[in-house]
C-alpha cells in the first residue's frame, strides 16, 4: 500500500464522523433518485402493461358525421383498430343511492376490438342482455359494496330501467375515475360508469354522444397520425378529438407520475448539490489543515499530480460508497411505492424491476459530485509549494476590533471572552462563511419541502372552502322547475338553493379545447368568480385556457357543444384563475341566448343530467342525514356530495405527500449532516486554540459557551439568506408541476418560517452537541505539545 493510500484511510478513521456524515447525505440523495426513479419507470411500465393488454384507445373522436369520420380513421394505414359507440350521462340509484353515473355502450358479441374490460367478477356481457344487464367499475362496486346479482336503477329516455349486474370490471380509461379533465376529482358516491348493450346506450337519452375510438399499430408515430386523424375528423365536423394525453383518467394519472418524474430529479439534485457542497467544505478545510503536511510530502519527492489525485480520491470514494448505498436501498424503496400505489388504485397490472439505468445515473451522480467537490480543494493542494507551506500559516493582519462593535460601541466593554467571540467570526472568514453556508443549505432542504405542502393545503382550500362555496349538487332526472327548487329550499339545514347547468363544450379561438361550462345566476353564491359579478354576456374562462386557445379578453371565441352538434359564437369576457382544472362559465339567461340560435327546441335547465341543483348547508349541518333528505326528494336522479370531493383530492395526492414528507424527514437528517461537519470541524481546527484558552484558566463550560456562541450567530445570519433563497426554491418546485390540470401559486404560512427557523436552531444545537463533548475531553498537555 502506498504512503498516500495509508494516509487516506487513516484520515478516514481519524475523521469518521465527518466522512460518515457526508457519505450519509450522498447516499440520501441518490436514496431519493433511486426510488423516485424507479418508481416512476414501475408505474409508467405497469400503466402501458395495462393500456396494451386491454386495447387502450390513442384516439377518442365525439360528434360529427360519424359513419364518415369512422370510415375516414378505419382507410388510415396508422390505424389498427376502431370501434364506434354511444356514451351518456344519467341518473343512477344504488338501493338507496343517487348518484351521476355514465353509460358506455359496448358490443354484446364479445369485447370490442379498442378499450376492452378487465373482468375481474362475474361475466362479461353476453347476447340477450340488451335491456337487462350492466357491467359496474371496481370503485363502485368496492364503496357500495356491489357484486353480480345486485341492481342498479337507470334513468333514461323512456323511464327507469332496472340492470342487473352481471360483471365487476376495471376500465383504461376509468383506472382513475375521472367524469371529464375538469373533473378528475369525483367520488365514488357521486359518479360511477357502467357499462351496457349499445343498443341501451343509444337509445338513453337526447345527449347522447356518438363516438369514435382508435388503436394506433406503431406508437413512435403517434403524434403524426394523430395530426392526421385530428384533421379528419374536423373535416366531418367533429370538433371533439381526444388524443390518449388528454384523455381524463390517464391525464389525471399522468399528471401525478409527471410530478414524481420531476420530483425524482429536482429533489436529489437539491439534496445532491447540498452533499456537494458539504465535501467542499469538509475537504477544503483539510486541505488547509494540512498545508504543513502537503509541504513535507512535496518536499519529500511526491509530485503535484498524485497530491491532486490524492485528495481527489477522498471525493470520488464519498461519492462511490454513498452512491452504492443509496442505489440498493433506493430500489428496494421504489419496489415498495409501485406496490402501494397500485394497491391504492386498484390498477390491475404491477410491473416491478430493477433498472441499470438507475444504477448507472445514480453511480454517476455520486461520482461527479464527489469528483466535483473535491477539484478544487485538490487543485489548491497541488499548487502549494513545499518551503511556503513547510512554513504554516502565518496571519496576514493583526487582530482588529469587530464590525459589530464598531457598530455597537458599549459591546467592547464586554468581559474578554466575549469580544474573543465576536471578533472570531471575523478572523477566520472561511470558517464563518462555511458555517453560514451549511445553514443556508439546510434551510432550502426543509423549506423547499415545507412550502409545497403549504401550497397544496392553501390550493385546496381555496379551491373547496372560496372558490367552490356550494356542499352539493343535485342531477334532477325530469326537467327542473321552481317545484323542485322550493321543496328543497323548504328542507332544515338548507341555507341556500340555485338552479345551474353543465355542458360539454369545445372552446376555440386560434387553437381549441374542450372543457365543461357550468351556467350560474349572474348573482350566484354558489362560486367565486375573483370576487366579481359573473358577466350577462359572454363567458368567464379558466386563465390557461387563455393560453391554450390563443384568445384574450374582449376577443370572440367559438363554442361548440358535440351534444347537439352545434356552433356558437360569443365573446371571452373574463378570467378566473383556480387552483384545479380549466373550466368555463356563463349565464344561464346567456347560454340560453346561444343555444336560442339555433332553434333546437330546448330548455337548458329542462334537460336531465344537464340542469343541476345546487345546495348550500347551514353551519353544522348533518351531512349524512342532509344526503338522505335531499336524495329522496322527488324528481332528484342522482346526489354529488361536493366537500367529499376533498378527501379525493387528498387521496389523490397521497404520493405527494408521502414523497414530500420524506423530503422534509431526509432534508432535517441532512441539515444535520451539514451542520455536524462545518461545527465540528470548527472545533477540531480550534483545538489548540481553545486548549490554550484552557490552559490559561479559561473552564470548559466558558469555553463552551464561547464555540456555542459564535455558532449560533452565524446561524442567526444564515437563516433569513436560507428562508429567502427556500422560498425562491419551493416556488421553482412547485411552478414545474403546473398544466392545465393544477394551478399552484406558492403560499408559506408565516408559522412555517417561524417552524423551520426553530428546528434549525434545534439541529445546530444537537449537530453542536458531539463537538462539545469531545471538546471538553481535550487533552490540554498532549494538544499545546503538538501546538509548540
Amino acid at each position: 500500500m502506498s504512503i498516500l493510500a495509508r494516509k487516506r484511510r487513516r484520515d478516514f478513521l481519524r475523521r469518521s464522523g465527518q466522512y460518515l456524515a457526508v457519505t450519509a447525505t450522498v447516499a440520501v440523495g441518490v436514496t431519493l433518485f433511486a426510488a423516485s426513479f424507479d418508481a416512476f419507470q414501475n408505474l409508467s411500465a405497469s400503466y402501458e402493461h395495462t393500456y396494451d393488454r386491454l386495447a387502450f384507445a390513442d384516439l377518442t373522436i365525439a360528434g360529427g358525421d360519424t359513419d364518415t369520420i369512422e370510415s375516414a380513421v378505419t382507410a388510415d394505414a396508422g390505424v389498427a383498430a376502431t370501434h364506434t359507440r354511444s356514451v351518456i350521462d344519467v341518473p343512477l340509484t344504488f338501493d338507496n343511492a343517487q348518484l351521476f353515473g355514465r353509460l358506455v355502450g359496448m358490443p354484446t358479441s364479445g369485447q370490442p376490438p379498442v378499450n376492452q374490460v378487465d373482468v375481474l367478477e362475474g361475466r362479461y356481457l353476453e347476447p340477450g342482455d340488451g335491456e337487462t344487464a350492466a357491467m359496474v367499475v371496481r370503485q363502485t362496486a368496492e364503496h357500495f359494496d356491489l357484486a353480480p346479482g345486485d341492481t342498479v336503477d337507470v334513468s333514461v329516455a323512456a323511464g327507469t330501467v332496472r340492470l342487473d349486474i352481471v360483471g365487476v370490471v376495471t376500465s383504461p380509461e376509468y383506472l382513475w375515475l375521472a367524469r371529464s379533465r375538469q373533473e378528475i376529482f369525483t367520488t365514488a358516491d357521486g359518479f360511477s360508469v357502467l357499462f351496457v348493450a349499445e343498443e341501451l346506450a343509444a337509445a338513453a337519452g337526447p345527449t347522447v354522444e356518438d363516438q369514435v375510438v382508435a388503436r394506433y399499430r406503431d406508437a413512435s408515430r403517434t403524434e403524426e397520425i394523430d395530426a392526421r386523424l385530428t384533421a379528419a375528423a374536423r373535416s366531418g365536423g367533429s370538433s371533439d378529438v381526444e388524443i390518449r394525453d388528454d384523455q381524463p383518467s390517464n391525464a389525471a394519472l399522468r399528471e401525478d407520475l409527471d410530478a414524481l418524474g420531476k420530483m425524482s430529479f429536482l429533489f436529489p439534485m437539491l439534496f445532491l448539490g447540498a452533499a456537494g457542497m458539504a465535501a467542499f467544505i469538509l475537504l477544503s478545510r483539510i486541505v488547509s489543515a494540512e498545508r504543513a503536511q502537503i509541504g513535507t510530502m512535496r518536499a519529500n519527492g511526491i509530485g503535484a499530480r498524485a497530491i491532486l489525485r490524492h485528495y481527489l480520491g477522498y471525493g470520488i470514494t464519498v461519492g462511490v460508497v454513498g452512491a452504492g448505498l443509496g442505489i440498493l436501498v433506493g430500489a428496494g424503496i421504489g419496489a415498495a411505492i409501485t406496490s402501494i400505489y397500485t394497491d391504492a388504485l386498484g390498477i390491475p397490472d404491477t410491473v416491478r424491476r430493477f433498472y441499470v439505468l438507475t444504477a448507472v445515473i445514480g453511480l454517476v451522480f455520486g461520482v461527479v459530485m464527489g469528483a466535483l467537490a473535491a477539484w478544487a480543494p485538490a487543485r489548491r493542494a497541488m499548487a502549494v509549494a513545499p518551503a511556503e507551506a513547510m512554513r504554516g500559516e502565518i496571519p496576514r493582519q493583526t487582530s482588529s476590533v469587530s464590525l459589530v462593535e464598531r457598530l455597537v460601541p458599549p459591546l467592547r466593554r464586554l468581559p474578554a471572552r466575549w469580544r474573543m467571540t465576536l471578533r472570531g467570526l471575523g478572523r477566520s472568514k472561511r470558517r464563518s462563511v462555511s458555517t453560514v453556508l451549511g445553514v443556508v443549505l439546510a434551510i432550502v432542504l426543509i423549506l423547499a419541502s415545507w412550502g409545497m405542502v403549504d401550497t397544496v393545503a392553501d390550493s385546496i382550500d381555496r379551491q373547496f372552502n372560496q372558490i367552490q362555496a356550494n356542499d352539493a349538487q343535485l342531477v334532477p332526472d325530469e326537467p327542473l322547475d321552481q317545484d323542485l327548487l322550493d321543496r328543497v329550499a323548504a328542507i332544515d339545514g338548507v341555507a341556500s338553493v340555485e338552479p345551474a347547468a353543465t355542458l360539454a363544450v369545445t372552446i376555440a379561438g386560434a387553437d381549441a379545447y374542450a372543457t365543461q361550462l357550468t351556467a350560474y345566476r349572474p348573482d350566484t353564491t354558489m362560486r367565486d368568480f375573483g370576487g366579481e359579478p359573473l358577466p350577462n354576456d359572454g363567458i368567464v374562462a379558466g386563465a390557461a385556457i387563455v393560453d391554450l386557445i390563443g384568445a384574450s379578453v374582449g376577443e370572440p371565441v367559438r363554442l361548440t357543444v358535440p351534444a347537439y352538434d352545434v356552433e356558437v359564437t360569443t365573446e371571452l369576457a373574463g378570467v378566473v384563475d383556480e387552483p384545479f382544472g380549466t373550466s368555463a362559465y356563463v349565464s344561464i339567461d346567456h347560454a340560453a341566448e346561444l343555444l336560442a340560435q339555433h332553434d333546437l327546441g330546448i330548455e337548458l335547465l329542462a334537460v336531465p343530467g344537464v340542469g343541476l341543483v345546487l345546495v348550500d348547508y347551514e353551519q353544522g349541518v348533518d351531512r349524512d342525514q342532509m344526503r338522505l333528505e335531499l336524495g329522496a326528494q322527488h324528481g332528484v336522479g342522482a346526489f354529488v356530495d361536493s366537500r367529499a370531493v376533498f378527501d379525493v383530492v387528498q387521496g389523490f395526492l397521497g404520493l405527494f405527500y408521502a414523497l414530500v414528507g420524506v423530503m422534509v424527514v431526509f432534508g432535517g437528517l441532512m441539515a444535520f449532516a451539514l451542520m455536524f461537519n462545518t461545527t465540528a470541524i470548527n472545533i477540531a481546527e480550534r483545538s489548540g486554540e481553545l486548549a490554550t484558552l484552557r490552559a490559561n484558566g479559561l473552564t470548559s463550560r466558558e469555553a463552551a459557551q464561547m464555540v456555542s456562541a459564535e455558532n449560533l450567530i452565524l446561524t442567526l445570519i444564515g437563516i433569513p439568506f436560507g428562508l429567502a433563497l427556500g422560498t425562491m426554491a419551493a416556488d421553482g418546485l412547485m411552478s414545474s408541476f403546473n398544466s392545465d390540470l393544477f394551478s399552484f401559486e406558492l403560499a408559506i404560512r408565516p408559522s412555517s418560517y417561524v417552524s423551520v427557523t426553530l428546528a434549525i436552531l434545534l439541529i445546530a444545537g444537537l449537530a453542536l452537541w458531539p463537538g462539545l463533548r469531545a471538546m471538553r475531553r481535550l487533552d490540554i498537555a498532549e494538544v499545546t505539545r503538538e501546538r509548540s
